[in-house]
């Protein structure tokens, strides 16, 4: 499946959004001047950070939820074991990762193709949180994203190392002679396999942030250009056509100008979205179930498409890619939805699939500052830290404790998760995977 979770930065913001997310502590807000801005903005992210509490709730049988006993959680029940202060999370299909203030990594779930980078133990997998083993001890990890089978770490000075499966180019490493199993191995000398491995990256390209599908990543780089790598069987690379991509390359301009500068990424299953300095937002990739936001007049696209319709004329500060849907949120905190939708998880009170992005009507009046997506599920926080979910919820992935209630526990409509509240909690940050979902609150 894809990595539901978004390493986006900002630019376009508006006062009052920036001020909602800044007040959380956990926006990357990054422009592109280099690494010298660049660092000050991380610095100040990480001043601002409040004092973090990791909750988890959905399907857990891999150990996604960290609770050491593999089972599902209807309600969020807290992650414990992690040293240090949770500052940033990441879901994968059924694995989950998040990053210390420290710049520590932990990992946990599924761990069978060694996306875990727990050693001699990568191939296991995981229950509880465990450190990340194998990047370098002098940097801090700054970001992750966690595809179906592997893995990327992006760390302060613009390096991005990466692990698990390698059979597509995940990894972005090329391909390893001394590797047999299609795994990311850096050859026998090293005295613990499936170890993370520096991304070969083009000559002079830093990484800011990334983000993965199934079997695919895309990055932003500092200068504001996009490296692509890994699977490209449904165009999901933007390369122009469907091949496989072992080491990072630039993809086809597409639609997007001359001038485009990517500030924001996600990844769907098999498909990819970015957002410009400008608020435009560009697609590529499979279009089976309308979640490029074009219409249905072409079944995949190599090549960045334009989103046009009702966002053309907004700007969009965060978008977030599910398994074949995907969320968009304005500059004024609206949230549009679009792609498969047969879970409820486009939150349009229906269970239709739409081809072009769609106002979620039911959350008018709010101001939306954040959006995950998952497999059939999307999760949204508004200016206020309060989280509401939509569409499937039969693994507890809702975390409203009611998977029973109702025909397979959908949700079609954006609904309350009232733990947070009752705990009196504020959400600042939230991960989607296939069929479990995290959250940083304060």
């Amino acid at each position: 499946m894809a990595s539901f979770f978004t390493t986006t930065t900002i630019r376009s913001l508006s006062s009052a959004a920036l001020g909602a997310l800044a007040t959380g502590g956990v926006a990357a807000v990054c422009y592109k001047n280099g690494d010298r801005d660049r660092h000050f903005v991380y610095c100040q992210e990480l001043a601002k950070a409040p004092q973090h509490k990791m909750f988890a709730w959905g399907y857990g049988v891999m150990g996604q939820l960290g609770q050491g006993d593999g089972k599902n959680k209807t309600k969020p029940v807290p992650v414990v074991g992690i040293d240090g202060n949770p500052w940033r999370a990441a879901c994968g299909l059924t694995n989950t990762a998040v990053i210390t203030t420290e710049g520590k990594l932990y990992t946990w779930g599924c761990g069978q193709d060694g996306q875990l980078a727990h050693g001699v133990d990568s191939r296991l997998n995981a229950l509880v949180p465990a450190r990340a083993e194998g990047l370098p001890d002098d940097k801090k990890v700054v970001g992750v994203s966690l595809g179906e089978s592997h893995s990327v770490a992006v760390m302060e000075d613009g390096s991005a190392w990466a692990w698990g499966k390698n059979n597509l180019g995940q990894c972005g490493c090329g391909v390893h002679a001394k590797s047999n199993d299609n795994l990311f191995t850096t050859g026998r000398e090293l005295p613990k396999p499936y170890s993370p491995g520096e991304v070969k990256l083009p000559a002079g390209k830093k990484v800011m942030s990334a983000a993965s599908g199934s079997n695919h990543t895309v990055a932003v780089c500092t200068d504001g250009s996009l490296l692509v790598w890994g699977s490209g069987w449904d165009g999901q690379l933007g390369t122009g056509n469907r091949r496989d991509v072992f080491i990072p390359v630039e993809p086809e301009q597409g639609e997007m100008s001359g001038e485009h500068n990517t500030i924001g990424v996600s990844c769907g299953q098999d498909f990819s979205a970015v957002v410009s300095s400008d608020g435009e937002l560009y697609t590529f990739g499979s279009n089976q179930y309308g979640q490029l936001g074009v219409g249905d007049g072409c079944l995949r696209s190599s090549t960045p498409l334009r989103v046009r319709g009702p966002l053309e004329e907004r700007k969009i500060v965060k978008v977030a890619c599910g398994g074949s849907h995907m969320a968009a949120v304005t500059d004024e905190g609206e949230l549009y939805t679009w792609g498969y939708g047969r879970d409820g998880n486009l939150g349009h009170g229906d269970k239709a699939d739409v081809g072009v992005p769609k106002l979620v009507e039911a959350l008018k009046g709010k101001r939306i500052v954040d959006v995950a997506a998952g497999g059939g599920h999307t999760m949204t926080l508004d200016d206020k830290g309060v989280l509401y979910v939509f569409g499937r919820g039969r693994d507890g992935q809702l975390g409203r404790g009611d998977n029973v209630e109702s025909v397979a526990a959908y949700r079609p409509v954006p609904v309350v998760v009232d733990y947070f509240g009752a705990k009196k909690l504020r959400v600042n940050a939230i991960a989607c995977g296939n069929d479990h979902s995290v959250a940083l609150a304060a």
